[in-house]
């Protein structure tokens, strides 16, 4: 693969590296209450919706490559994409936090070490936002920017 002409290649690997860790995760339940409703995922999927989500770049990619207008921008929105679904996934096992998460099979209202921890993983995703619109938006402005070009979107520099 040459990732100087085609750097989107990337978009997969990252994809099948999480799908992989996805399967080798921890096999047990994630549970988080939203309002009066408490949500139970496995593990597994805080690694497979990122994938999927790699992979539907991926495909992207593929579909409106001759349309891009800069290599540049491409090399900045894959490597935001990337760097910020690891951030999302790496940020909870390095805090101080996540050693004290506690599985259990029903809620207990009364540790309030638990919402401390929900409330941590949502300053997570709040503090990413930002990255992730700025990626999404460069992929548009190359997009964009490739289609409506003269030459067609062929500029690919």
């Amino acid at each position: 693969m040459n990732f100087k002409q085609k750097p989107y290649q990337l978009l997969l690997i990252a994809a099948v590296l999480l799908f992989i860790c996805g399967l080798l995760a921890i096999k047990g339940p994630f549970g988080f209450r939203f309002y009066d409703i408490y949500f139970i995922f496995p593990l597994t999927f805080l690694f497979w919706i990122p994938s999927a989500t790699l992979f539907a770049f991926w495909i992207l990619y593929l579909s409106t490559n001759r349309f891009l207008f800069s290599k540049k921008l491409m090399w900045a929105h894959i490597l935001l994409t990337i760097l910020t679904c690891l951030c999302l996934l790496t940020f909870p096992h390095f805090s101080s936090y996540y050693g004290s998460i506690k599985m259990r099979r029903y809620l207990d209202v009364g540790q309030s070490n638990t919402f401390i921890i929900i409330d941590y993983l949502k300053n997570i995703a709040v503090k990413t936002l930002p990255i992730i619109i700025l990626a999404q938006l460069t992929f548009l402005t190359n997009l964009v920017a490739g289609l409506y070009n003269p030459a067609g979107g062929q500029n690919n520099r």
